[in-house]
């Protein structure tokens, strides 16, 4: 998401400390409340993908959604394999931090899953 910067906010906007705007990808006049992403780049990605503009563009100027959080993160194509490998979203990055803090990651899950089994046997016999 591109952040407006603070010397261009609009005097009518009334925001509250913390609160950030930024530029709507799919229309640049619309300045977004971050809190209000979700919504608004769902409305308007529908209104932009049923357009005659976008569907002249070419596919690496298309605005996609980023897997990782396809609800905020939207960007045109040619950005996208960049951003997705950075985006704090990342599952596969958050596992990889996971398993380098803990340590022996795959034993509790072994142990867990033999007492159950042990557990299974008793109740059977």
């Amino acid at each position: 998401m591109e952040y407006v910067p603070s010397e261009d906010v609009s005097v009518n906007y009334k925001l509250a400390p913390g609160d950030k705007l930024f530029y709507c990808p799919y229309n640049r006049s619309h300045q977004v409340l971050e809190f209000k992403a979700a919504g608004h780049l769902g409305t308007c990605r529908k209104a932009y993908v049923n357009s005659a503009a976008y569907k002249a563009l070419p596919s690496e100027d298309r605005i996609v959604k980023c897997r990782w959080r396809p609800n905020a993160h939207h960007l045109p194509g040619s950005r996208i394999s960049a951003h997705e490998k950075t985006c704090e979203g990342n599952k596969e990055s958050l596992w990889e931090e996971f398993q380098a803090v803990t340590t022996g990651s795959g034993e509790g899950n072994t142990k867990r899953e033999d007492s159950s089994r042990s557990t299974d046997s008793r109740t059977r016999a």
